[in-house]
């Protein structure tokens, strides 16, 4: 996501209220030993917000400049330098640079709505797929996200785990519309908050990278698609 964080408070509101009134009872059924990707996802998310805290954007960046899509610097005036070029550090065999900005969050309502979310709609899907599938899934999820977003804009601020739990939204979202019977097919109240989280960052409430959510949305679709032949042949059948 992108930055402004003060506006994360409408978000929180609206995504985590439509949590507590939801019956999908995903998030309070969440067992650490059934989904332990998304346990480490939480846990790295967090060591890393201890270990950065939530200062100003531009000294966070600095401070995080290790775990960024590239390498920041300090101007002779003290203030950040963007990179010319965003993909330098990654072509000097810094690849962990394409994975690692989804453990970086704004602030504390940035992180906590995310990784509600994130055990909200992904931990099912752990469960289902298994831990090692789902685990590549996150890895080339996160890779996708960060290169979209790097190519789509100039400025490289770009951070957490939101596209993570895009996809699994989209996923999700099209099982329920073509194999509505699955156990992963999302619920009225997950599909709710899933679309006003969604569309808060897309109308701007929010601030969202659009790369990052877009290829997000494809990449959870995609994966599904393959179950409406499946279900077509079932009709058939």
């Amino acid at each position: 996501m992108v930055l402004r964080p003060q506006s994360f408070n409408a978000f929180a509101l609206c995504a985590i209220g439509t949590t507590l009134t939801s019956q999908d009872h995903s998030f309070a059924n969440y067992k650490p030993t059934r989904s332990p990707v998304v346990f480490a996802i939480i846990v790295s998310c967090v060591v890393v917000s201890w270990k950065y805290g939530f200062p100003e954007i531009d000294t966070f960046f600095l401070r995080a400049s290790s775990l960024t899509f590239c390498e920041f610097q300090t101007g002779s005036e003290g203030r950040i330098v963007l990179p010319t070029d965003l993909f330098y550090s990654i072509r000097q065999g810094q690849i962990w640079r394409l994975f690692t900005p989804i453990l970086i969050h704004i602030n504390l309502v940035h992180l906590i709505l995310n990784l509600v979310l994130v055990v909200w709609f992904c931990s099912p899907i752990e469960s289902a797929v298994g831990h090692l599938r789902f685990l590549h899934g996150v890895l080339l999820l996160a890779a996708i996200s960060n290169v979209t977003s790097a190519v789509w804009s100039p400025l490289p601020f770009f951070a957490g785990v939101a596209p993570v739990w895009c996809a699994a939204f989209a996923y999700r979202g099209v099982l329920r519309l073509v194999v509505p019977a699955s156990p992963l097919a999302i619920g009225n109240g997950a599909c709710v908050a899933g679309t006003i989280s969604i569309a808060l960052g897309f109308f701007r409430v929010v601030p969202a990278a659009d790369a990052a959510y877009i290829s997000a949305l494809v990449v959870g679709a995609a994966y599904a698609l393959p179950m409406l032949g499946k279900s077509q042949s079932s009709a058939d059948n």
